[in-house]
Parts: structure tokens; sequence; C-alpha cells
């Protein structure tokens, strides 16, 4: 005999957080341009050369660690359409989905503990989405 399927049914999705990244900004070669200099101090002449030009560039380089404030949205919207199609395949119809969030905060104090101050300061990130459906 068979086991009947609940009239509702609720799956929590966890969200991973994205890769961190550094901005680090160098100095790469982009390309040469033609230049005339002196050569010889009692009879110079003028020498062509290739003078290269150089611009700043920002790079995102990995550190290797896990953001704190940014999810990989990328995978969560992969993992919200695998499940509601399961759900789907297992007779149900999606009615909800809601969006799960986290409080985070930080903080500052400066000066010394007779005189100082500080900042803080909180935001909230999405930790995962929870899907509801129902039997159809």
């Amino acid at each position: 005999m068979s086991e009947a399927k609940q009239k509702y049914k609720t799956v929590h999705i966890y969200a991973s957080m994205s890769e961190s990244y550094e901005i680090k900004r160098t100095r790469k070669k982009v390309g040469t341009e033609k230049a005339f200099k002196l050569k010889g101090f009692l009879n110079p002449t003028k020498i062509e050369i290739d003078k290269p030009i150089y611009e700043f560039v920002e790079e995102a380089i990995p550190t290797g660690a896990s953001s704190e404030t940014e999810i990989n949205s990328d995978q969560l919207t992969i993992d919200v359409e695998n499940t509601c199609n399961e759900l789907a395949e297992q007779g149900y119809r999606v009615i909800n989905i809601t969006p799960i969030l986290r409080g985070a905060h930080r903080h500052r104090l400066v000066g010394t503990s007779k005189r100082g101050g500080g900042y803080g300061f909180g935001y909230s990130v999405t930790s995962g989405m929870m899907i509801t459906a129902e039997l159809i």
C-alpha cells in the first residue's frame, strides 16, 4: 500500500556565500610609442626608441575565503529552479517562495576607555529560500 502524500510541503534551500575578492591596482604595459633620445655627449645624435606605455588596471583577485556579505546568487537561482521542478514532478504546485534573511553587524570602538567613541552598522544577508508547495 502506498503512503499518502502530504497536502503541503515546505523545502528550505540554503544560500552559499560567494568567493571573496580583493581589488588590486597594478600597472600594466599596454603598448609602445616612438620617441627620440639624444645619444653621446660631444657629438649628440638622435636615435629612435620604443617608449613603453603603461596603464593602471584594477583587478579582482580571489582571496580563497568566502564573502561575509555576498551570496552566490547564480547558484541559489539554479537550486530554486531545480527544487521547483522536482516539486512539480512529485505533483506539487509552488504557492510561495520566501527569502530567509539573517542579520549581521560590525562595530568598532575608538579612543581610550575614559574618552572615546565608536561606530557600528548592521545589514541583512539572504540566508536561503523557503519554498511552500501544495499537492494538486
